[in-house]
Order: C-alpha cells, then sequence, then structure tokens
C-alpha cells in the first residue's frame, strides 16, 4: 500500500513537471520570438523561466529512482544526481529576487 502511495506521488510529480516545462518554456519561446519581450525584467522573467525547467529535471531523477525501487541512496549519488537540479533552483530563486527589486523600482519611481 505505502509503495502505491509513493508511485502515485511521483506520477503527480512527473505531471507537474510536465505542465512546468510547456509554461516555462511557452514563456522562453515568447521572449525570443517576440520583439516586444526583449527588455530586462522580460529577459530575467526568461532566464528564470529556463532555470526553473532545469530546476524540473531534477524530478524525474526522483521518478525513476522511485519506479526502479531505489529507495536509498548514498550522499554523493544525491549529491551527483541533484547538483544541477539544486543549482538552478539557486539560480532561479536569485532571479526572482532580482525580477521583485527591478519590479519594485518600476512602481516606486517610474519616471527613472
Amino acid at each position: 500500500m505505502q509503495q502505491l502511495i509513493v508511485v502515485g506521488v511521483a506520477a503527480a510529480y512527473l505531471v507537474i513537471t510536465a505542465i512546468g516545462w510547456f509554461g516555462n518554456g511557452c514563456i522562453v519561446i515568447a521572449t525570443i520570438l517576440s520583439k516586444r519581450l526583449h527588455g530586462p525584467c522580460n529577459a530575467f522573467i526568461a532566464i528564470e523561466a529556463f532555470c526553473e525547467i532545469l530546476h524540473q529535471s531534477g524530478h524525474i531523477i526522483t521518478a525513476y529512482r522511485v519506479y526502479h525501487g531505489k529507495y536509498i541512496a548514498t550522499a554523493e549519488q544525491c549529491f551527483n544526481s541533484q547538483v544541477i537540479p539544486n543549482f538552478f533552483m539557486n539560480v532561479g530563486n536569485f532571479l526572482n529576487l532580482c525580477i521583485g527589486i527591478d519590479r519594485l523600482f518600476a512602481i516606486l519611481y517610474p519616471f527613472m
């Protein structure tokens, strides 16, 4: 029963990951193709969306391990499989902060 729940959660993660990849991919493509979206804030948003795509790749690694019954991993295996997704998660969070500060200045000082 518990294994069925874990497999269901992994399947839900994969569905959410696919939706996230589609949405973030659309943001990146729209920013590249539209001339109106070439501003600095839109570039931040597109780069953040790309970072989220790479961050969400970690869910595939987790689902793979769950589907193959490999629930235990050494610290080295965990680090090696999650270093790229975690790096881009942190970059994406930093870009969210930068976007928020940029938008705050745009509201506080609209004519600068």
